[in-house]
């Protein structure tokens, strides 16, 4: 059996049909996967198909079937941009391309980046650090994709801060042990990235905060204001305040684009508004893209906030966004 990856490795329909196409091999005894076609890969849609594919080679592999890669060509931009972000051994093909996080990243780029936990609370003593802040180091260099901190502080602490409490809701609530990252900042001033977890997912781990009907309905009530999950202030170690989320969807619905999704469902934000579409992924993955560098961020966010702790007043939930959050420290 063959398999033909897309043109585009991109958010839109037909990365939920090459999700789909992947299911379906997962019982055959042999198959090739076609890259001939492929031309173009975004850093989101590469960590979840990569995910996806990991997870049936796995499998496959149990069952001693075989698969194979063919369609390798020298000059395709795509498939080296795959092979230095270290997208092949991320989907589980060894010894083609860099391994992951091996490529060097910078203020435009990182490889597919394994963040674990336990090296996270390594790096907590000595000295004896806070994991907040052990966590931070690591949203900085996302955040540095972003938005130049030079250029725009508030706006680079805000999303640092924002991404900080994605990655420690990894650890925290998704009961995972390790997420992936990776971003790309193009010469047209685009920017993206990614944060996936193979989890429980938002629905199961909010379940217990808020009533919840299915993974839409959990993925629609996630973003909003104040809904935190460390209701308990003497141990969250984290500093969550509930914004992060929050912050990062109303970032992406004024400067481009925000996607969440988690098992049947995925939320799409713009400026055109929220799709709510079907999606079947194990975990979660967070993304934002932007279509330019942010402006006048420091009164869109004040706003943002302002507006969010009125929300949350009004739903009930935690009406006062941490200090990180709000970035008026």
């Amino acid at each position: 059996m063959q398999l033909n990856l897309p043109k585009r490795l991109n958010y839109g329909p037909q990365l939920q049909k090459t999700l789909d196409a992947l299911e379906s091999i997962r019982l055959e005894p042999t198959v090739s996967i076609n890259l001939a076609e492929l031309e173009f890969a975004r850093p989101v849609a590469s960590l979840i198909i990569g995910a996806k594919l990991r997870d049936v080679l796995k499998q496959r592999q149990r069952n001693d079937f075989k698969t194979q890669l063919e369609g390798f060509k020298k000059n395709s931009p795509a498939q080296s941009y795959l092979r230095h972000m270290g997208f092949f051994d991320y989907c589980g093909f060894e010894n083609i391309g860099n391994a992951v996080g091996e490529a060097s990243g910078t203020t435009n780029f990182m490889p597919i980046t394994c963040i674990e936990k336990s090296t996270l609370v390594a790096l907590t003593q000595p000295p004896y650090r806070k994991l907040r802040d052990v966590i931070l180091e690591e949203s900085q260099k996302l955040a540095a994709i972003l938005v130049d901190m030079e250029q725009s502080p508030d706006a680079f602490w805000s999303i640092a801060y924002s991404i900080r409490e994605v990655i420690r809701n990894v650890f925290e609530h998704a009961e995972a042990t390790h997420c992936y990252v990776c971003g790309q900042r193009w010469g047209n001033g685009q920017v993206q990235l990614g944060i996936l977890d193979s989890g429980i997912g938002i629905r199961h781990s909010i379940k217990s905060t808020v009533p919840i009907v299915d993974d839409c309905d959990a993925l629609n009530k996630v973003v909003l204001p104040g809904l935190s999950r460390s209701n308990n202030k003497t141990t969250n170690i984290f500093d969550n305040s509930g914004y992060g989320l929050y912050v990062l969807s109303e970032i992406g619905r004024e400067y481009g684009r925000f996607t969440l999704g988690s098992g049947k469902a995925c939320l799409r934000i713009s400026d055109r508004g929220e799709v709510n579409d079907s999606f079947r992924f194990t975990g979660t993955v967070v993304g934002l893209h932007f279509n330019k560098t942010p402006e006048n961020f420091e009164s869109f966010l004040q706003q943002t906030i302002y507006s969010g702790e009125q929300e949350a007043k009004l739903l009930g939930y935690n009406g006062k966004a941490s200090e990180s959050s709000r970035r008026l420290i």
